[in-house]
């Protein structure tokens, strides 16, 4: 990862897929997402990550696990008090909702996720390491 963010900073961490071979299923989920989201500071924001699956497969979201992220801990926070963002399946991707209000302009965190699908019975999984960048 790159240097300067609040968390995982100049992280190394192993990235793991799993794509189910059940017959039918041709992928596991994806994201279309940039690699670097913009959100202003100062307030709640939202963000959906455009997420698709090849099969049309439902897709669900979670947050990634410390070992998984390859940090701990691995959802971010803002400093001084603020408040952990929550993520949800919602049409079309993966709901980002974070409360915002006592974010610093300029500050970046690691957004670890972890995306599945599931076909036959059998999981895919895909995770998606996004950075979210406070704009004021």
């Amino acid at each position: 990862r790159i240097g300067g963010l609040v968390n995982g900073s100049d992280a190394s961490f192993r990235v793991e897929s799993v794509v189910s071979l059940a017959p039918g299923n041709t992928g596991g989920p994806v994201s279309s997402s940039p690699a670097i989201v913009s959100l202003s500071a100062g307030a709640v924001r939202t963000y959906l990550y455009p997420i698709f699956d090849p099969d049309f497969d439902p897709v669900n979201c979670r947050f990634a696990s410390n070992t998984e992220a390859g940090f701990s801990p691995a959802i971010p926070s803002v400093p001084s008090g603020g408040a952990m963002p929550t993520v949800m399946a919602a049409s079309g991707g993966c709901l980002l909702t974070w409360d915002l209000t006592r974010a610093t302009s300029g500050q970046r965190f690691v957004v670890p996720l972890i995306l599945s699908s599931t076909r036959a019975g059998v999981t895919s999984t895909s995770p998606l390491d996004m950075i979210v960048e406070n704009r004021g």
